[in-house]
This record gives structure tokens, sequence and C-alpha cells, in this order.
């Protein structure tokens, strides 16, 4: 089911993006996390009850469900990207996505 993947981490960098849209009444955006796992980037997800707690890795993705390594438990387990949208998160042990970091997207110069 996974393949080994090397990187250049000399050169890789990533962003961390806050969750914040979930409690002020905005679908949330995630397609960020998705293009980044499709493009063979696992994501991490900091989750947690009402701090911060907990990272998970998002190994796989379509667009219903998420398959997250937790590894407390060292099992991968399906989220519903609904569950994410809305802070109720089962099968991880907290309910609520705070952040993911994220690969940072590639920018190319006009002039290059």
């Amino acid at each position: 089911m996974f393949t080994t993947v090397e990187f250049d981490f000399a050169t890789l960098a990533h962003r961390l993006r806050e969750f914040s849209d979930l409690n002020s009444g905005v679908t949330a955006a995630l397609s960020d996390v998705r293009q980044a796992v499709e493009g063979d980037w696992p994501v991490a997800m900091l989750i947690g009850r009402f701090i911060p707690r907990h990272w998970v890795l998002i190994v796989e993705v379509d667009w219903l469900q998420w398959q997250c390594y937790e590894p407390s438990s060292g099992d991968v387990r399906s989220v519903e990207v609904a569950a994410v949208r809305r802070s109720r998160l089962s099968g991880l042990g907290y309910p609520r996505p705070f952040a993911f970091v994220l690969p940072k997207a590639e920018t190319r110069s006009a002039t290059t």
C-alpha cells in the first residue's frame, strides 16, 4: 500500500496552516491538503480537544475520506472529510483539527 519516497531535505520547505475557519461558520477549504497528499506529500495534522495535543499523518485521500496514520497505535484510520470540517473527528483520540503542515508551493519568477 505504501511506497518508499526519497526527498532532498535540504530543499524541502513547509508551511503551517491554521485551521481557524471551523468555528466561523465558513466551510473550510481543504483542497490544499488533498492536493499535497495526492502529490505524494503526507500532511501532518495537529489535533486536540481544547488545546492542540497530538499529531497524525494524512497518508491517503479521496473526496470523502482521509487515511490517517495514528502514531500512538501504529494504525491507519479512516476519517471523513466532513468530520474534519465540523471538528467532529473520531478514531484519532481528539475531535478537533488545529493546523496542517503542508509543503510550500513552488513559485517561479516571471523573469527566470
